[in-house]
């Protein structure tokens, strides 16, 4: 009886990790280390990883089609290493409180900032590849690779 309830028990923690995984990730890669806005800034001025922010609502299409694409992009995973990486859904939290510096062309999603260290962010750091009058829009991984390397240089 003692080993049915140890293994339960292990079984339980197992599926408490994948779900605190999962939710952390909110459809996007799990292999990338995902924090909470406040919790990213707070790590930054710790390990000097600028922030590379993702708004997206559980709604949208093309927020679903991005996360699906970026799941299993490896230079993904590899270039989200340089940053501490936000994924905020606009529907379930509160977005930063930082006036209209996450809204500079509009609330459309998906849409990508970088933010410093000291929390200012960055917006010289766009989708040169994208439409100009919506230029903090990612359509795919790539853009946002190359957005990511653009950020390192500029920010580390």
């Amino acid at each position: 009886m003692q080993t049915l309830l140890s293994l339960a028990f292990i079984i339980s923690l197992c599926l408490l990790y994948t779900y605190a995984t999962d939710w952390q990730a909110r459809g996007l890669n799990p292999n990338v280390e995902w924090h909470s806005y406040t919790e990213a800034l707070s790590l930054a001025s710790q390990n000097g990883k600028p922030l590379c922010v993702l708004f997206t609502k559980p709604w949208c299409g093309a927020c679903k089609s991005l996360k699906n694409s970026l799941k299993d992009f490896h230079e993904f995973v590899e270039a989200s290493k340089d940053f501490n990486m936000v994924n905020i859904e606009e529907e379930t939290e509160e977005p930063p409180s930082s006036g209209n510096d996450f809204l500079p062309d509009g609330g459309y999603i998906p849409r990508l900032f970088f933010v410093s260290t000291d929390g200012a962010v960055h917006h010289e750091i766009y989708n040169k590849n994208g439409n100009p009058t919506y230029k903090y829009f990612y359509q795919s991984p790539t853009q946002i690779v190359d957005a990511m390397t653009q950020a390192k240089s500029l920010l580390h």
